[in-house]
């Protein structure tokens, strides 16, 4: 850096005069921003709004700037990652997780922990502003109408590529941009190659402040009193006498009360006590037991999920009957059964029957029917207590990972379960009624944990009418569907649409599909076991380059990387594009939006070309819907049984009735395939046979999956990167995950 035309050199001289000539440009430059975003927080304040602050990494500094600070507004939160731990439930080793700020659930779930109102305002710093959780907050933000400040490095994030999947960065969805005038890598002093002392941490909090003298100046020009916090370290500020009382009472008694939401420091003195005090919803042992799981307190024996995780089969404690060929697992008859369902796209009506079968085998029985998208939220603090439900469908984008729980014992050992007589036949055990896959699906570490219900393919989706209107077959080779999109574009489609905010990975499908059908499954194992160059087999990389070339020539529906899943479903059957990939859920989905008409229809993945190693009928399954029996729950043999009924014929068949879905029972769907998308799938299945396919990676590394792979394919997906680019990214993170040691790992 260059000051009077003088090269500065790496000193402490050198770095202040730096950092002097930094705060004079961006005090001069920023004036006009900072006044636009005063002006915002003013408004917000007025309206009874709290100032949200957030930050990552060294960012987090700006958000301290405004949230609690001597000489700054009351009414302020400061929003944090560690928020996901202390009050999302959150296992702790999360925060040490290396990608945590880039994966994009993550900003959804921090506004949703934020206790946030609609007349607040966002304050969010970045020196990139292309991390994924920090521009999905961002979307969040304005999804929900709120204004957006942002303060950013505009040099340094002009030259980087967004990690989120819609390509945005930060300073594109923000209402007012303050550049900090950090330089590309932040470092203001160069010399001899080397690069030292950051300056965007001095330049943020300059303008934090800046913000808030601005505030404070038009609150008072306008004869209000500004809630402005005292200092607890000088006299005035006494335990007994609140700070900001009695001279703000009258003035900002709504802001007062507005900023003692849960999760807001009221004052500098009280921050301990609201820090320390136990959260709504958690006990004082659940909250202590948090605490020294986040290295907080030191408290002996303290597990992630529970005080005592234990492993294989449930506790003494939990409730026992007489054996018999009625009852063959022991079910206490009066013991009441705690059922958990994620309420997604097969909503929770099927469970609903489940449990009126239970309640019919057992009428003593006390049912509790909980549906909820929040799982890991809900149920985290129930594990770490001590007592979770008797059966959990951990699925949906909150799930608790699944690694985590088999690592740590939670879940009871099903195999009893498989060992029982099917409810229809007792000559026939539950484990000769599932379908290929299942067992190797919810096997950790040489135990079946989990029972993955829902038996879920992964095909190509078309209309049936659009197709036969135009005269279309669906592809079996790459060619073909390389011609067939030329085609459907000619005709004024878009061959193509994905949902790039949350759900890029879909297209994942038909990229490895094609490769797995064309090498064999052990394509995918070697993904699956982390091998070193699975990523750069020549087949896994033909897929992808058939991705790159399908968006060169335009075959994605514009505007996908901006739209939910469901939004491009909506586009998807409303006609404007001819294909989707997604799972056997998407009729059930998509009902009540998809014209009557639509005859959803399914058809398998293409293979790369004629000579493939799997035949063109060969399908991606991959059993879903992970229904486990934790192993401290109260009732696990009444868990077991209420699984032993779903997989009975009644059970299953009621299901697929009910969700149009298949699931992962030998012949449960055949009185139920009245809907086209069912039968499609059904059909698929039959044709298809033995020659199914599937990967785990999705689910044994699920952090990887998001903030990897998710990543790169949406880069990919936007033309921001080539396949040469996503083959070597995703290659070395595998190696790098290979060598974690802190990560548990499977093999197939």
């Amino acid at each position: 850096m260059t000051v009077d035309g003088s090269t500065l050199e790496i000193s402490a001289a050198g770095f202040a005069a730096a950092a002097e000539q930094a705060v004079r440009t961006v005090a001069r430059d920023q004036a006009a921003a900072v006044a636009a975003a005063a002006n915002l927080v003013v408004e917000g304040l007025r309206a009874g709004g709290v100032v949200q602050a957030f930050g990552t990494g060294h960012s987090q500094a700006l958000a301290m700037e405004l949230s609690g600070r001597a000489g700054g507004l009351v009414p302020t939160n400061m929003i944090a990652l560690r928020d996901l731990v202390l009050l999302g439930g959150e296992p702790p080793e999360l925060l040490f997780t290396e990608f945590l700020e880039r994966d994009p659930v993550v900003g959804r779930r921090l506004y949703d922990l934020a206790s946030v109102s609609p007349p607040d305002v966002f304050v969010m710093a970045s020196n990139s502003g292309g991390n994924g959780s920090v521009v999905e907050l961002a979307h969040a933000v304005k999804e929900h109408g709120h204004p957006l400040v942002v303060i950013t490095s505009a040099e340094h994030s002009g030259r980087v590529t967004s990690r989120h999947p819609s390509g945005r960065r930060l300073h594109e969805l923000a209402d007012v941009v303050l550049d900090n005038g950090a330089p590309y890598g932040d470092a203001v002093l160069t010399t001899g190659g080397v690069g030292a002392c950051a300056i965007s941490s001095i330049t943020g909090a300059l303008l934090a402040q800046m913000i808030v003298a601005e505030v404070v100046r038009t609150l008072l020009a306008a004869g209000e009193t500004p809630p402005v916090y005292l200092s607890s370290n000088v006299p005035a500020a006494t335990p007994t006498t609140p700070r900001w009382k009695p001279a703000m009472r009258d003035a900002s008694a709504a802001l007062l009360e507005k900023s003692g939401r849960r999760g807001r420091r009221t004052t500098e003195l009280e921050e301990e006590a609201v820090m320390n005090r136990p959260r709504p919803g958690l006990d004082r042992r659940q909250f202590l037991q948090r605490l020294a799981a986040a290295g907080l307190l030191t408290v002996p024996g303290a597990g992630v999920l529970s005080a005592c995780a234990t492993g294989g089969g449930g506790p003494s404690t939990s409730a026992q009957g007489e054996v018999s060929a009625q009852n063959p697992l022991g079910v206490a008859a009066d013991a009441g059964l705690d059922v958990v369902i994620f309420k997604g796209g097969y909503g929770d009506e099927y469970a609903l029957f489940h449990e009126e079968l239970y309640k019919k085998a057992f009428p003593q029985a006390e049912m509790k029917h909980t549906a909820t998208t929040q799982i890991a939220q809900e149920m985290q603090p129930r594990f770490v207590a001590g007592n979770p439900p008797d059966v959990l469908d951990n699925s949906g984008a909150q799930k608790i990972d699944y690694a985590t729980l088999a690592a740590e014992g939670q879940c009871a050992d099903l195999a009893p379960l498989l060992d029982a007589p099917s409810v229809d036949d007792p000559n026939v055990k539950i484990r000769d009624l599932l379908l290929p896959g299942v067992l190797e699906q919810g096997t950790y570490g040489g135990q079946f944990l989990m029972l993955n219900y829902v038996y879920a393919a992964f095909p190509l989706w078309y209309s049936k009418p659009l197709f036969e209107q135009h005269g279309w077959q669906p592809p079996t080779t790459l060619d073909e569907m390389l011609a067939l999109c030329e085609q459907i574009k000619a005709a004024g489609i878009s061959p193509w649409a994905y949902g790039g905010t949350n759900a890029a990975d879909y297209v994942f499908d038909l990229s490895l599909g094609m490769s797995v059908k064309q090498g064999g499954p052990d394509v995918a194992k070697k993904i699956d076991n982390l091998e070193p160059g699975a990523w750069q087999q020549d087949v896994v990389v033909a897929g992808v380059q058939a991705i790159e070339e399908m968006v060169r020539k335009g075959y994605f529906m514009p505007g996908s990387e901006g739209l939910k899943h469901t939004e491009a479903q909506t586009s998807w059957v409303q006609g404007k594009a001819a294909f989707y990939v997604s799972g056997s859920w998407l009729e059930n989905e998509m009902k009540g939006i998809a014209p009557p008409d639509f005859t959803m229809t399914a058809a398998p993945v293409p293979a790369l070309d004629s000579g493939s190693a799997l035949p063109a009928t060969a399908l991606r399954v991959q059993p879903t819907e992970a229904f486990i029996v934790p192993a401290r729950a109260a009732n696990v043999n009444g868990g077991l049984e209420y699984l032993r009924l779903m997989m009975s014929k009644e059970g299953a068949s009621k299901f697929a009735e009910l969700t149009a879905s298949v699931p992962s029972v030998r012949g449960a769907d055949a009185g139920a395939a009245a809907t086209p998308a069912l039968q499609s799938v059904t059909a698929a299945l039959d044709a298809a046979g033995d020659d199914v396919f599937s990967w785990q990676i999705n689910t044994w590394y699920v952090n990887f999956w998001k903030s990897v792979l998710q990543q790169q394919l949406g880069n990919l997906l936007a033309g921001r990167i080539d396949a040469n680019t996503f083959i070597s990214t995703v290659q070395a993170e595998s190696d790098k995950l290979a060598a974690d040691q802190n990560v548990p790992k499977f093999q197939r």
